[in-house]
């Protein structure tokens, strides 16, 4: 699949736009900054033209990771691309009645970031240092005082449900009402990525719940006698998870996903037939299950 380039300025350019424009989404971050607020206690409407679901997408590693030449320089948002998840997951929203705002981000840190040889990585498509600063525009701008507020839907596959994971951890002030775990993958995320996220840490306005630049057997869960990948951990602010396990031997979610206190209050996992690399498929059995979850919820609001 072909890789999509994405704008880097706030604009509805930027977005794949199922709604009106109204005020957008800015990709600056000119929202606020990172290091969160409390919830205003004073409740307006909604502005209008703000999108009911604002869906954030972020796909996986183009290719296998090796351990001998980690590398993100080839990755792109194909989460993004007809055929894939997140058109799916779109459009069932939009045939639930809502309109919405879609962005696709890349396994990267950034846009124009380095990968673990210092080699700049190939294309400016958008990162987690970018996701973060769209899920504060959005509770800043549709969220934070709002009586009927946006609803946020985060969506990755393998590196970049590890990614998603992470950004929960990264902005826990900020309420998710979906996340959907496509086969989350931790293995060889660190050989990768930890130097730099830790590098990143230094200059970033966040006070994460875990530390992401390590984030593969990090986590105490009640009642687990191990510690727990971030990828497998639901924080409270998450409402819903819905998750899918590949059936690949070798490269598949091992785990079911839980809370902190060990429980697993609205989260569902499920076991697809199709491989690590097909779950992602708009038409596989995996994306049919993830849809009928996303109706079930809907329906039982």
């Amino acid at each position: 699949m072909g890789g999509m380039r994405w704008p880097t300025i706030g604009i509805c350019a930027a977005f794949t736009l199922l709604a009106a424009c109204g005020n957008g989404i800015g990709l600056t971050g000119s929202g606020g900054g990172l290091t969160g607020s409390q919830t205003s206690v004073v409740q307006h409407p909604r502005p209008n033209g703000a999108p009911d679901v604002v869906i954030f997408s972020v796909s996986g590693h183009e290719g296998a990771v090796s351990a001998f030449a980690c590398t993100s320089g080839d990755n792109f948002p194909y989460l993004g691309e007809p055929g894939s998840a997140r058109a799916v997951i779109e459009q069932t929203f939009l045939d639930l009645g809502y309109t919405l705002y879609t962005i696709d981000f890349s396994d990267r840190l950034g846009a124009h970031d380095t990968n673990n040889n210092g080699a700049v990585d190939a294309g400016d498509h958008l990162g987690f240092d970018q996701l973060l600063f769209e899920m504060q525009f959005v509770f800043d701008n549709y969220i934070d005082g709002i009586a009927n507020p946006t609803r946020i839907v985060l969506v990755g596959h393998s590196h970049g449900a590890n990614w998603m994971h992470l950004a929960t951890a990264a902005v826990s002030h900020i309420p998710v009402d979906h996340m959907i775990s496509l086969d989350a993958i931790c293995f060889l995320w660190e050989c990768e990525l930890s130097t730099e996220v830790a590098d990143w840490l230094q200059t970033a306005a966040l006070n994460p719940l875990v530390d992401i630049s390590e984030p593969c057997d990090s986590v105490t869960v009640q009642g687990k006698s191990s510690l727990q990948d971030v990828k497998d951990v639901v924080f409270d602010h998450v409402r819903y998870n819905i998750e899918i396990h590949s059936s690949d031997f070798f490269t598949s979610d091992c785990c079911s996903n839980t809370r902190l206190d060990g429980t697993t209050t609205d989260i569902v996992t499920w076991q697809s037939p199709e491989s690590h690399s097909a779950v992602d498929a708009a038409n596989s059995s995996a994306m049919t299950w993830v849809v009928e979850q996303i109706r079930e919820i809907d329906a039982n609001r």
